[in-house]
């Protein structure tokens, strides 16, 4: 599996409304997207910080999906003015978080 990271810096103020927009859309347009395996988003509502991870089956399956993150990811950015501090790719190396 891969992982995909992306923090993000913002005011903190749109927190709440951020986090409805990942769950409302973004997550729903991701599951779209083949090989997509999952997300979590970290976030520091005092800082203004954030972060998403999205996991894919296989290292095609992230690199086909680059294209449609960086458009979800701009326009979740210009829509909460935050600026994007970066973005990098990992192998998943363990996975403890157990069954839900």
């Amino acid at each position: 599996m891969f992982a995909r990271v992306t923090m993000f810096k913002g005011t903190g103020e749109e927190f709440d409304e951020g986090a409805r927009n990942a769950r409302e859309n973004v997550a729903p347009a991701l599951r779209e997207l083949e090989g997509f395996a999952g997300l979590l988003i970290l976030g520091d509502r005092s800082s203004g910080r954030s972060m998403s991870v999205t996991f894919w089956e296989t290292e095609d399956a992230l690199r086909s999906s680059e294209e449609a993150a960086e458009e979800m990811r701009v326009e979740t950015a210009a829509r909460y003015d935050e600026e994007i501090l970066g973005v990098e790719t990992y192998d998943l190396v363990i996975d403890e978080r157990g069954a839900r």
